[in-house]
C-alpha cells in the first residue's frame, strides 16, 4: 500500500491598517523656524501726555520677530497678525489702541487681525522651491493710545503691559496656521494724570457798600447806579483748566423775577437788596455762570456790589445780604 503524505495549507490572512493625519509631517513640509517667539519694547512715559482732555500719544517703539522660511510657492510659508490683546485696565482708563504696521499708517487695533507681516507687508510668494528667508525680521509694528475724555483716570503703574500682539506662522499645508510669537508692549514708567484743580486763595468775605440817602433810593427803581462796592475773588488752577464758572447762592428777593437781587436780612427794608454785578452782567442767584476761560494760577475775578430797590416804603437802617459762591471748573 502506498501512502500519500497530504500537504495541509493554512491561509492566514492579515489586516493592516494605517492612518493618514490631515496636518501629520507639517513639520517635515516646512523648515520655518522663530529665531525668538516672544520680544517686549517698552513706551516713554515721560513723553506720555498727561493732561485730559483730546490726546494721542507719541508711537511706541516698533517690535518684530525673526523667522526663517521658504515663502514660496510650493512651501508658502508666511506671518500674518493672529490676535492684538488690548489692556482692558486702559479701555476702563478710556483709551483706545491703535497699530501702525510697516508704517502703511495708523488703523484700530481689531483692524490689524489677518495682516501679513512676513516675509512682507504682503506675504509675498516666490517661483521655486528654493528660496529661503534666514533670521528674516517681521515688518515693524508700533502702537499708540488716544483719549478724549476730560475725566480723570486711576494712575497707571510702571511695567504695565498696553498691549501684546501674537503673530501666527502659516504655510501651504497647514492653512490654519502653526507656531505663533507675540510682541509686548509696556509702560517703562508711571503715567500719573494731570487732574485740573482751582483753589479759591483770597476773597473778600465782607463787603461794605457806602453809605447813600434814602431819598436819593426813593428816586431810584431797580439797581441804583450812585454807590457800588467792587470785591475781588482771587483763584489759583493748575494743570491746564480750561475754564472757571461761579454760582453765587443765597436768599432771592421776592417780588424780582429775574432773580438776580438778594433779599435783606434785617427787618424793616424788605423792598431794598444786593445785586451782584460781572462784567456789567447781574448775575442770577444759584446759577452758575462762565467767568473766566483758560484761567491760571493767580486769577483775580472782579465782581461789584450794588443797591437794588423795588416798589414801596424804604426805612433808613442797615441793609445786610448774604451769599455764599461754589467754583466750579473744567
Amino acid at each position: 500500500m502506498i501512502k500519500r503524505n497530504s500537504l495541509m495549507r493554512c491561509l492566514i490572512s492579515g489586516l493592516f491598517i494605517g492612518s493618514i493625519s490631515q496636518y501629520a509631517g507639517a513639520e517635515e513640509w516646512t523648515d520655518f523656524t522663530w529665531t525668538n517667539t516672544e520680544t517686549t519694547v517698552y513706551m516713554n512715559a515721560s513723553t506720555f501726555p498727561k493732561t485730559l482732555g483730546n490726546i494721542t500719544s507719541p508711537a511706541s517703539p516698533t517690535a518684530s520677530l525673526k523667522a526663517t522660511g521658504r515663502p514660496t510657492e510650493a512651501m508658502k510659508d508666511s506671518v500674518r497678525v493672529w490676535w492684538v490683546n488690548f489692556n482692558p485696565q486702559l479701555a476702563i482708563r478710556g483709551f483706545t489702541l491703535q497699530v501702525n504696521i510697516n508704517n502703511s499708517g495708523w488703523i484700530e487695533g481689531n483692524a490689524a487681525k489677518d495682516v501679513c507681516v512676513w516675509v512682507d507687508g504682503d506675504c509675498k510668494l516666490f517661483p521655486g522651491p528654493t528660496v529661503q528667508y534666514v533670521d528674516y525680521p517681521t515688518v515693524p509694528i508700533s502702537v499708540r493710545l488716544l483719549r478724549n475724555s476730560t475725566t480723570p483716570y486711576d494712575p497707571i503703574p510702571q511695567g504695565t503691559n498696553i498691549a501684546s500682539i501674537t503673530l501666527r506662522h502659516y504655510t501651504g499645508l497647514v492653512p490654519t496656521g502653526i507656531t505663533m510669537g507675540n510682541l509686548h508692549y509696556v509702560f517703562n514708567g508711571d503715567i500719573v494724570p494731570l487732574v485740573p484743580t482751582c483753589d479759591v486763595k483770597t476773597y473778600d468775605s465782607t463787603v461794605k457798600l457806602p453809605e447813600v440817602r434814602r431819598s436819593d433810593l426813593m428816586r431810584s427803581l431797580w439797581r441804583y447806579q450812585g454807590a457800588n462796592k467792587e470785591f475781588t475773588i482771587n483763584i489759583d488752577c493748575i494743570n491746564n483748566v480750561s475754564k472757571a464758572k461761579i454760582t453765587f447762592n443765597g436768599d432771592k428777593m421776592p417780588g424780582v423775577a429775574s432773580n438776580d437781587v438778594l433779599k435783606n436780612m434785617n427787618s424793616g427794608n424788605e423792598n431794598v437788596g444786593v445785586q451782584i454785578m460781572f462784567d456789567d452782567t447781574p448775575l442770577e442767584i444759584g446759577k452758575e455762570v462762565l467767568v473766566k476761560w483758560w484761567p491760571s494760577q493767580n486769577t483775580k475775578l472782579k465782581f461789584k456790589a450794588h443797591y437794588f430797590t423795588k416798589n414801596g416804603s424804604i426805612n433808613p437802617g442797615t441793609i445786610r445780604a448774604k451769599s455764599e459762591f461754589v467754583i466750579t471748573y473744567e
